[in-house]
C-alpha cells in the first residue's frame, strides 16, 4: 500500500473511531475487527490471512500515529475558524448547556452540531448529504467528543483573539474613515513597535492609505521622547 492510501485510510476511516493512540500496544497487529490494525487493513483491501496481514502492518503501522496528528491539527483548525463564525452569528454560548442537553436533542444544540460539522466532513459533502443523510452517520459519538474537548480546551484562549480581532477591525475602520490624522509622540508610540538604534527610535508603523505622517523622525533624550519636527 502506498503512503497516500494509508494516509486517506487514517483521515476518512480510523480518525472517524480513534482520535488518539494511547499507548504502543494499541498499533500491535491483532484480528479484532474494532482494533486500529484491522480497520486499516480491511480499508486497503489487504488480503485476509495474517501472515500477509502481519508483514504488511509491520511496515506501515509507524505511519498510522503521523497521519492521526496532522488530521487532529487540521481539524482544529478548522473547528477554530468555524468558532469565530459561530461566535459572530450566536454570540458567547455555554458548552456545558450543550452537553447536559444531549439527550434531548434541542433545536440549540442541533444548530451547535449543524454548524461543526463541516470540519468533520467538509463543506461539499455537508451541502450534499445534509438532506438525505442520518446525521449520526456524519458526524460520529466520537467525533462529537472531540469537539467538545477541542472546545473546552480552546474556548477562552479563541474568545479573547476573536474579540480583540474584532477590536483591531473596528480600530482600523475608524483611521479608514478619517481623511487626516496628526499623530502625537504618545500615539505615535502606542500604534508602533519601536527599537533603539543609536539613540534613533526606528519606527515600524502600521499607516493606513490616506494617513499623513507629520514627523521626521524619533529622539530618544534620556526617558523622553523627543518629537523632531
Amino acid at each position: 500500500a502506498t503512503q497516500g492510501f494509508i494516509k486517506q485510510a487514517v483521515y476518512k476511516t480510523l480518525f472517524k473511531r480513534h482520535k488518539f493512540i494511547g499507548s504502543k500496544r494499541e498499533l500491535e497487529y491483532s484480528t479484532n475487527t474494532n482494533s486500529i490494525a484491522q480497520i486499516i487493513l480491511t480499508t486497503l483491501n489487504i488480503p485476509t490471512d495474517a501472515i500477509t496481514q502481519c508483514n504488511c502492518w509491520a511496515q506501515i503501522k509507524h505511519l498510522i500515529p503521523e497521519y492521526l496528528n496532522r488530521k487532529r491539527s487540521t481539524i482544529t483548525s478548522a473547528i477554530k475558524n468555524r468558532f469565530e463564525g459561530y461566535i459572530a452569528k450566536y454570540g458567547e454560548f455555554v458548552l456545558d448547556s450543550f452537553c447536559a442537553k444531549r439527550e434531548l436533542k434541542t433545536t440549540q444544540l442541533l444548530q451547535f452540531l449543524h454548524w461543526f460539522v463541516v470540519p468533520f466532513i467538509g463543506r461539499e459533502t455537508w451541502s450534499r448529504t445534509r438532506e438525505t443523510t442520518n446525521f449520526s452517520e456524519l458526524l460520529t459519538v466520537c467525533d462529537e467528543a472531540y469537539l467538545y474537548l477541542i472546545i473546552e480546551s480552546n474556548y477562552d484562549k479563541w474568545l479573547y483573539l476573536y474579540n480583540r480581532t474584532a477590536e483591531e477591525k473596528q480600530n482600523d475602520k475608524k483611521i479608514k474613515g478619517s481623511t487626516r490624522h496628526v499623530l502625537t509622540p504618545s500615539t505615535l508610540i502606542e500604534n508602533s513597535s519601536t527599537r533603539v538604534q543609536s539613540g534613533v527610535m526606528i519606527r515600524h508603523l502600521r499607516m493606513s492609505t490616506g494617513t499623513r505622517l507629520e514627523t521626521d523622525g524619533l529622539m530618544k533624550a534620556g526617558n523622553d521622547t523627543v518629537l523632531l519636527c
